[in-house]
């Protein structure tokens, strides 16, 4: 799996990964919409929704592109669970969030907590980074 929920005292985080900056970033998207317990229905219809976002590094570009996801969701009542990229660097990515409408989320996630949020590439050359949310 290309991430793991992790339970701690101060809430749940999640722990991605991916071979790429671009697969980190698929990687994390669905991991915060696991840790927001979507409940999405079968067999819905595919929704995209597009976005482009600038940031200082790659640390705010993941930050901000999963607060992007969390508030497109928020708006439109989707779980978005793929993305696919038009252009992704160190600072900017744009393309579209893939996913479906969600029945509802049992715990709803507000934003990421940029506080101690670093992704890295461990020895073994994978992107890495272990993301904690407001709720």
């Amino acid at each position: 799996m290309p991430f793991d929920l992790i339970a701690s005292e101060d809430g749940d985080r999640i722990k991605a990964v991916g071979m790429t900056r671009a697969g980190l970033l698929e990687s994390a998207l669905k991991g915060t919409f696991a840790a927001a317990g979507a409940q999405v229905p079968e067999g819905g219809e595919e929704v995209t929704r597009p976005f482009a976002i600038r940031a200082a590094d790659f640390d705010a570009l993941l930050a901000a592109f999963l607060d992007q996801a969390l508030k497109l969701s928020a708006e439109h009542g989707e779980a978005y669970q793929a993305v696919s990229f038009d252009l992704i660097t160190v600072m900017e990515a744009k393309g579209s969030y893939v996913g479906k409408r969600a029945d509802g989320f049992s715990d709803p996630l507000k934003s990421v907590k940029r506080e101690g949020l670093k992704a890295e590439r461990n020895e073994g050359g994978v992107w890495e980074a272990e993301i904690s949310f407001e709720r």
